[in-house]
């Protein structure tokens, strides 16, 4: 695994094995000592022009990988304690180099897709919308540079505050011990 910018922001290189049939690409392999065992996993079909976030968690850490299409991740620390507080990452996941990308809570993140594309991701704890917060994908302090115009949200991101906010509702919060 080879650490990102952003501290616990975990990159892990998938190798595919092909033959005359295809191809077998493994996804998760539990040697790999991951942060977390998957305690939930969610197949994702997301439309072009589609903007998923931002969303951080009080919780759960998320371990995702593109099957198909294109994603722009985009990646925010909030975390006061950590050494990468406010450091901002941009990473573009295909399946054409594959590879999952391990998010801890406290570390905001979102997702851009500018084609048709399917993801498949697993979460540390089953889904509670209790501790799932978030902000504009466009709030200035964010500073994500999204290659996006007017991407579809869902209501709940369009209504998202900003980043100054979100920080006020997640203060409390020990990310580390969690």
């Amino acid at each position: 695994m080879k650490n990102q910018q952003i501290e616990g922001v975990l990159e892990t290189p998938l190798k595919t094995y092909k033959d005359e049939r295809g191809s077998v690409t493994v996804l998760y392999n539990q040697q790999w000592n991951l942060p977390f065992e998957p305690a939930q996993f969610n197949f994702v079909n997301s439309f072009p022009n589609s903007l998923r976030g931002v969303h951080v968690h009080s919780k759960h850490s998320d371990y995702l990988c593109v099957l198909s299409g294109k994603m722009l991740l985009g990646i925010k620390d909030l975390r006061r304690k950590s050494k990468t507080f406010g450091q901002v990452a941009l990473h573009t996941l295909q399946f054409s180099n594959p590879r999952v990308f391990t998010i801890p809570p406290g570390v905001a993140h979102g997702f851009y897709f500018p084609e048709e594309t399917l993801y498949c991701y697993a979460l540390s704890h089953p889904w509670d919308a209790n501790e799932h917060q978030g902000c504009r994908w466009n709030s200035p302090d964010l500073g994500i540079p999204w290659d996006a115009n007017e991407p579809f949200l869902s209501k709940r991101d369009e209504n998202a505050g900003t980043v100054a906010e979100l920080l006020k509702q997640i203060e409390a919060i020990d990310f580390y011990n969690v």
